[in-house]
């Protein structure tokens, strides 16, 4: 089964977020020659796309050139709202954290995403309701002020998004919707009872009914959606099929990273699915070695170590293979320090 506290990343220290401030006099929009500066293809080949920390305070068309954006990074902007995202439609990846961010509308017609962190922003309730027929592999709303000052704030946003696989880094299982959906029922007769902030059944709007026609997806979305046909029910079965899907998506997402900076060699491409072997090794007699390298391996992302201490604390650990699998060519995937 998949623990509830399945967790990948600690939240980000809030009281930072809270304390930034963009001069009237760095705001700035995003330009063409921005998109230029910030990858080394030309703009119209561009999948990953890091324009985080620039000042922006809109995103604005310009996204419209890169048509095979599938990665983008926005975080530490002054962002108010994401417009013009659904000019990209390849895009599976969305990091918007740490900005200003109050209207989604940008992300309406979207099918699903892999990835979408909105934390640390202004949102509210009612916003939600704009993304809330979306597939969500990963959904980051924690930082919320709005959001999180619900003492059922989990509760809610797992009752909002019926789509959603991950939220704050925390697997949603078939048992956890079960005990959301026990809440909302058995607490109408009680003293205190705890109301749905969106009206249930699901509204969708006009212009959002005909999604399956009119939705934006890219290659990513259509690759998930073969496996996870949108009618099944969640089950403990299906939370196993999601967590080896989630491995499949991270490796993707690592691979996408290295290859935009650069850092692969062609028998890391030609590589097997590394994450995958080990999330099927932790269900037999590796669990703890797999265990203990996915930590370092995140470890290593967050905080970027050098090659040569890894290289030692794999030795050490006697990490440096776990069953088939040599652990080495996965830290040649993350940043470098």
């Amino acid at each position: 089964s998949t623990p509830d506290g399945f967790s990948l990343f600690e939240s980000r220290n809030r009281a930072e977020f809270d304390s930034m401030h963009v001069s009237p006099l760095t705001k700035m929009r995003l330009t063409a020659q921005i998109l230029k500066s910030s990858s080394p293809v030309p703009v119209h080949s561009i999948e990953y796309l890091d324009i985080s920390s620039k000042s922006l305070v809109s995103l604005d068309a310009k996204l419209s050139l890169c048509r095979k954006l599938s990665h983008l990074n926005a975080n530490e902007n002054a962002l108010e709202s994401i417009d013009g995202l659904e000019q990209s439609a390849a895009l599976w990846t969305i990091d918007c954290s740490r900005n200003r961010i109050r209207s989604l509308d940008g992300l309406s017609k979207f099918i699903a995403l892999g990835r979408l962190d909105l934390s640390s922003n202004r949102l509210d309730w009612v916003e939600l309701r704009k993304i809330r027929h979306v597939i969500i592999l990963d959904l980051r709303l924690h930082g919320n002020p709005n959001l999180e000052k619900d003492p059922n704030y989990r509760y809610h946003v797992i009752d909002i998004f019926p789509n959603a696989w991950m939220l704050d880094g925390i697997i949603i299982t078939a048992s956890e919707r079960r005990r959301v959906q026990t809440l909302f029922r058995e607490s109408v007769s009680g003293r205190r009872p705890v109301r749905h902030k969106l009206p249930e059944p699901l509204f969708v709007p006009t212009h959002l009914k005909n999604l399956s026609v009119t939705g934006i997806f890219g290659e990513r979305t259509t690759h998930m959606m073969k496996r996870f046909p949108t009618n099944s029910v969640q089950t403990r079965e299906i939370d196993g099929r999601r967590l080896q899907y989630l491995a499949y998506d991270f490796q993707q997402e690592l691979f996408l990273a290295a290859k935009h900076r650069q850092q692969l060699r062609l028998r890391d491409v030609q590589a097997p699915p590394y994450v995958e072997l080990l999330m099927d090794m932790r269900s037999g007699d590796q669990v703890e070695r797999c265990n203990m390298f996915l930590l370092l391996l995140l470890v290593s992302i967050i905080y970027p170590l050098p090659q040569s201490i890894i290289e030692s604390t794999l030795d050490v650990a006697k990490l440096i293979q776990i069953g088939p699998v040599e652990c080495l060519p996965f830290f040649r995937l993350r940043p470098r320090p």
